[in-house]
């Protein structure tokens, strides 16, 4: 059985999604299942990460659903002025559980994770990218590029019509 962890960082995840589809967000409920339907059969996630920036207690509901899906989150105090860089925090992480893990899931678009994807190509794991406005550079040094489209997006009252 080979071990799957995944690792969002739904700061870049958000932004990135509400830049190519007008302001919608991602049901994390969907994405996972497209994971799964994109990983071997013989595979089973082991870790859930998430990780974001928040301002005092605004992403509290949005934390405690996360939980409620199996996620272990690490959200990050920012004001609105100062950005943070999730992907150190992300990096060492998966540098920790890499001994068990066989494919790892990135949830991020983020150029500098190439270096990251590389390493954990030459240490023999799969890497799969899940995101939104992934790079061609991303996309040729991962095992697996996955783009986010509407069918991983939250159902607005428009699409119901």
């Amino acid at each position: 059985m080979k071990n799957v962890g995944i690792f969002v960082d739904v700061s870049n995840l958000y932004y990135c999604v509400a830049k190519k589809f007008e302001g919608r967000k991602i049901d994390y409920e969907k994405y996972l299942n497209t994971l799964e339907d994109n990983t071997p059969e013989d595979s089973g996630v082991t870790e859930y990460r998430a990780y974001g920036t928040k301002i005092e207690d605004e992403a509290k509901a949005f934390i405690r659903r996360l939980n409620a899906l199996g996620f272990t989150t690490k959200f990050i105090r920012t004001t609105k002025t100062r950005s943070t860089s999730l992907n150190v925090n992300i990096t060492v992480d998966i540098i920790r559980s890499l001994n068990n893990l066989d494919i790892i899931v990135l949830g991020s678009s983020s150029r500098e994770m190439i270096p990251l994807v590389n390493y954990l190509r030459e240490q023999g794991k799969e890497v799969y990218i899940l995101a939104c406005g992934v790079c061609n550079e991303l996309r040729n040094v991962c095992t697996k590029p996955l783009e986010i489209d509407v069918d991983e997006l939250e159902t607005t009252k428009e699409s119901v019509k």
